[in-house]
């Protein structure tokens, strides 16, 4: 057979499924063959890199192969693009700027802040807020005398500043400090607004013709007006209203029928109201001469003390013979409202010592010429003194208060209130002196409800003229002592002395009536009125905790 046949057998036998030859599994398996990328046979290659922008990162990992300045670990900036590839925009961009929180829209921020790219509402690129509740506080603000920083500079106002005058339309006129040792600075206020004095002690007289006005200071202890011997508040506008808050009215000086203090100057009808003031050391001759007031007073939290007025006849011969000193407190011609008021160490010195002249005292702490309602209050140890040498007659009432229409007095304390006469008498005339009133005189309707009227005296020395009333002496009218729960509360008129009618005394004429009704009131406490717990047309000893009427017929 030839040997192409014998090929051909050979083939067909495979091809038929003919056994062939194979090798085991320990036959040599090393020969294999490389398969390139390309699909040839061949050797080994690495893929190929694409960077298009050529920022050295491939497309797989930068996330903007088409910018060179978008990668992974590129600065991220505030153009609105994730600059480094981790999935967030502009964070913790290097060209961000810090905004704060401006809660009161001044366009100053407080101390609430975010670096940011962009300005959101509410917030703002200025800081140093430091009142972000306040939009008339923030740095650059007008700085006024209000204890305020309101500027945000650390301190409260300007170096020699006496006030801010604020006007209705909201214009500032600052006011220079100008007064000294020496003198006191005048001050015209004669448009309607807020006059808002600095912290401290300012040497001032202040003239109001203005409408309406309000003096707005710090604090009575640390807002002062000090007027250097002159009229520290003069209100001369008739029908004006006043309001004084925070401020203490000192030193003031004048003569003759004006205040000191606080005055009405030609004017009448005004209403005056103080919070948080004190009024003392003014001194005056003949009227109110810590505040003399043609008007209304309401005073809460206020303090009205050492006022004095002292005047003598022969200082003015041709003066009349009868004259009155009224008020070294106050002195009002209206209405009075007090609260939380405290008038005490007031004195009132009336004297004539050229033989001539018939003085009267009436009021050493207070003179009302209408109403009086007080609260929670103190008038404490008041003096009314009257003294004359050879004179024709002396009188001093009240050296508490004196009321001319009746007053209501609730949880109130009259004491340690002094009224008396010294001197001597012409000769040759029908010269009585009287002391009367030593805590409060109430002429007309009165009540006296949870109130203490206790250790106030009225005394002629050295003769047997008239001292009546020590603790009250009580009009033409009804008076009432009332107290709401008697064996809690230490409420009403005793330890007072006088001639007559110790603890209150009555005052009747022309027919009319008078009443005293005591619901539940101490008369004896801790100490008994002298002589007698009430006096007037009969004495009447009343007791503790005393349920009693008295009416001209008697008591019961």
């Amino acid at each position: 057979m030839s040997s192409s046949w014998l090929g051909l057998v050979v083939g067909l036998g495979v091809g038929m499924g003919c056994r062939a030859e194979t090798k085991s599994d320990d036959d040599d398996l090393s020969d294999t063959v490389d398969i390139p990328d390309d699909g040839t046979t061949g050797g080994t290659t690495e893929p190929e890199v694409v960077d298009v922008d050529g920022d050295g990162h491939p497309a797989d990992t930068d996330c903007d192969d088409e910018n060179g300045a978008v990668y992974p670990g590129a600065d991220e900036t505030c153009n609105g693009r994730d600059d480094d590839c981790d999935g967030d925009v502009d964070e913790d961009a290097v060209d961000a700027f810090w905004t704060y929180g401006d809660a009161d829209g001044d366009g100053y921020g407080g101390v609430e802040a975010r670096s940011v790219c962009t300005v959101e509402d509410g917030w703002v690129r200025s800081d140093g807020d430091c009142d972000d509740t306040n939009p008339e506080v923030h740095p650059g603000a007008t700085e006024l005398c209000d204890a305020v920083d309101r500027d945000c500079d650390g301190m409260l106002h300007p170096e020699g500043r006496f006030a801010d005058f604020i006007g209705l339309s909201g214009d500032v006129t600052h006011i220079a400090a100008e007064g000294t040792t020496e003198w006191a600075q005048p001050v015209l206020l004669d448009a309607s607004g807020t006059l808002q004095v600095c912290e401290g002690a300012f040497p001032v007289q202040l003239e109001v013709s203005a409408e309406s006005l309000e003096i707005v200071g710090w604090g009575a202890d640390t807002s002062i007006l000090d007027g250097r011997g002159g009229t520290v508040v003069a209100l001369t506008t008739p029908g004006q209203v006043v309001s004084m808050l925070g401020i203490t009215i000192q030193n003031g000086g004048n003569t003759g029928f004006e205040g000191a203090g606080i005055t009405t100057r030609e004017a009448w009808d005004v209403s005056l109201s103080l919070t948080d003031v004190a009024v003392t050391r003014n001194v005056g001759e003949r009227i109110g001469a810590g505040i003399m007031l043609a008007g209304d007073l309401s005073a809460t939290s206020v303090q009205i003390y050492d006022n004095t007025l002292s005047f003598d006849h022969a200082d003015e011969p041709d003066l009349e013979n009868y004259f009155n000193c009224e008020g070294a407190g106050a002195y009002v011609s209206g209405d009075v409202v007090l609260e939380d008021v405290a008038i005490f160490d007031n004195t009132v010195e009336c004297v004539a010592s050229n033989g001539v002249g018939a003085p009267r005292v009436w009021g050493g702490g207070l003179s009302v010429g209408s109403t009086l309602v007080a609260v929670d209050s103190q008038i404490q140890d008041n003096v009314a003194h009257v003294h004359i040498d050879s004179g024709y007659s002396g009188q001093a009432v009240a050296a508490g208060a004196y009321v001319y229409a009746g007053a209501t007095l609730v949880g109130v304390e009259v004491s340690g209130n002094q009224a008396y006469v010294t001197g001597t008498c012409r000769p040759d005339t029908s010269c009585h002196r009287t002391a009367g009133a030593g805590g409060l005189s109430i002429p007309g309707d009165s009540v006296l409800e949870d109130s203490l009227v206790v250790g106030n005296s009225v005394e002629v020395p050295g003769s047997d003229d008239t001292a009546i009333g020590g603790g009250v002496e009580a009009g033409v009218g009804d008076f009432v002592c009332r107290c709401t729960d008697p064996e809690a509360m230490d409420c009403g008129v005793y330890g007072n002395v006088a001639r007559e009618g110790g603890g209150l005394w009555f005052v009747s004429g022309s027919g009319e009536e008078a009443t005293l009704t005591s619901e539940g009131c101490d008369w004896t406490g801790s100490a008994d009125n002298v002589p007698d717990d009430v006096g007037g047309w009969q004495s009447y000893p009343a007791g503790d905790d005393a349920w009693f009427y008295c009416d001209v017929d008697g008591c019961g």
